[in-house]
C-alpha cells in the first residue's frame, strides 16, 4: 500500500448502496478499514438522496433516504491525520460537521471544490475559519470541469 500500513484505521464512508458494495469489495486489501453506509454533513438525522450511475447526491426530492450523520459523532475521538472529501456537494456541510476533529488533530485535508463555482470559494473560506494555521493549494486533475481538489496542510 501507498502508506506501507503505516496507519490504525481508515474509515470509508458511502450513502449509496451499490457503491457501499463496491467499497467493501475494493478495499479488502485493508483490514483495519470501518465501513460506513451513511452521508456526511453538519447535522444528524437522515437525508433524502438521488443516486445516478456511479454517484449520488442530496436531493430534497430523490427517491432514497439514508441516514447522516457528522463526522465528529461518526467518528468520535479518534486522531485523525488525513481526511479527503469528495461528498457531491456537501463539502461545507461535511467540513462543519468535523469541525472538532479539523481543531483537534489538524488532520491533512483533500476536499473537492469543482461541484459549484461557490465551492472555489467557500471551500478554503471554510478550512481557514475552522483553523487558520492551514495553509492552502489548489490542483486541477483534468481537462473537463471537473476533479480540482483543494489542499490543506
Amino acid at each position: 500500500s501507498t502508506v506501507q500500513g503505516q496507519y490504525r484505521a481508515i474509515h470509508g464512508i458511502e450513502p449509496e448502496r451499490e457503491n457501499f458494495e463496491k467499497l467493501i469489495t475494493n478495499t479488502k486489501a485493508f483490514p483495519t478499514l470501518s465501513y460506513h453506509r451513511t452521508a456526511v454533513g453538519d447535522y444528524s438525522g437522515e437525508i433524502r438522496f438521488s443516486a445516478e450511475d456511479s454517484s449520488s447526491k442530496a436531493d430534497q426530492s430523490g427517491e432514497e433516504v439514508t441516514p447522516i450523520h457528522t463526522l465528529d459523532s461518526l467518528i468520535k475521538d479518534a486522531p485523525v491525520t488525513y481526511l479527503k472529501m469528495d461528498v457531491e456537494g456537501m463539502e461545507c456541510a461535511a467540513l462543519r460537521g468535523a469541525k472538532t476533529l479539523i481543531q483537534t488533530f489538524h488532520p491533512k485535508l483533500a476536499i473537492c471544490i469543482y461541484h459549484s463555482n461557490a465551492d472555489m470559494i467557500q471551500v478554503p473560506k471554510l478550512i481557514l475559519e475552522l483553523d487558520p494555521t492551514y495553509k492552502l493549494y489548489i490542483r486541477h486533475y483534468s481537462n473537463a470541469l471537473v476533479e480540482t481538489v483543494c489542499y490543506a496542510l
